[in-house]
């Protein structure tokens, strides 16, 4: 489990936008969709409820974040993913290109996982890096994540997540998804997740994914499974836009004492997701 340190003002990225803790202020960030998977971008901190170890708390903050993010793709290009690729290249040059500002790189996929492109601001520098893609080899698809990961913490961006484009996949990678647990607690990065296949039960595949769909559940990340092409096109506009809400309280009736506290958020309008990291600790 992530540890927050509380100093008079101590910083310590989680597997989400920094969740922040001072003497007397804890800030927790929260993503809000409706039932379409689009943000919504109108909430006040009445429309919020929030519980820390089952203690109704105060807010005393509710901004939304619209800063600019870095953003880190992982991109399949694994045999497996022969049909989907077309689509998928087309998908991520339009989130390159609707994404102004955003510090973008991209991490292809594999018989191994390689930063094809470093992180910039240039969209003109990001499509030529893009290229021309060919499906081969086998997958390390939790190799790519990790790698991933470990740029964003190295990074410290407090706005960044990681969107990894799969069919779920794995048969090739070090890395295992207890591997990312660990790290996806200080990378400081949500990861969201969009399937391109709706794979069999039990498969190499349905395992994959359901691993990329606990650490969306744990990261505040987002986890879609793409119907077809067109959809795929949907899910990922829905990302090029990712504001949270930053929820602020003074702790009342739960003390800092080190162990951890469970936080669960409430939205009192209807027709909403969110997604917020459950657990922190703080002494």
């Amino acid at each position: 489990m992530a540890r927050l340190i509380l100093a008079l003002t101590c910083v310590l990225s989680l597997a989400q936008e920094p969740i922040r803790v001072t003497t007397n202020l804890v800030q927790v960030p929260v993503g809000v969709r409706d039932k379409k998977g689009w943000s919504a971008e109108q909430l006040k901190a009445a429309d919020f409820e929030l519980l820390d170890n089952g203690v109704r708390q105060t807010l005393v903050q509710c901004n939304l974040n619209t800063s600019p993010r870095e953003t880190v793709i992982v991109f399949d290009q694994s045999e497996s993913m022969q049909p989907e690729l077309p689509a998928l290249y087309e998908a991520v040059r339009e989130f390159v290109t609707a994404s102004p500002g955003d510090k973008i790189s991209v991490i292809s996929v594999r018989s191994s996982a390689n930063l094809d492109i470093a992180p910039t601001d240039d969209q003109d520098r990001l499509l030529r890096g893009l290229g021309a893609v060919v499906a081969g080899g086998r997958t390390a698809l939790f190799d790519g994540v990790h790698l991933a990961l470990s740029r964003l913490r190295a990074e410290r961006t407090p706005h960044s997540a990681v969107i990894v484009l799969s069919d779920g996949g794995d048969n090739s990678s070090r890395a295992r998804p207890t591997d990312l647990e660990n790290l996806s607690a200080e990378a400081g990065a949500k990861i969201h997740t969009i399937a391109t296949t709706v794979p069999f039960p039990r498969s190499n595949e349905a395992e994959g994914l359901a691993a990329l769909k606990g650490l969306a559940a744990r990261t505040g990340g987002w986890y879609w499974e793409a119907k077809d092409h067109a959809d795929l096109t949907k899910l990922i506009r829905k990302l090029q836009s990712d504001p949270q809400y930053v929820l602020g309280y003074s702790p009342s009736g739960v003390p800092l004492d080190g162990r951890a506290h469970h936080i669960q958020v409430k939205v009192k309008r209807r027709g909403l997701q969110l997604t917020w990291r459950k657990s922190y600790a703080a002494d």
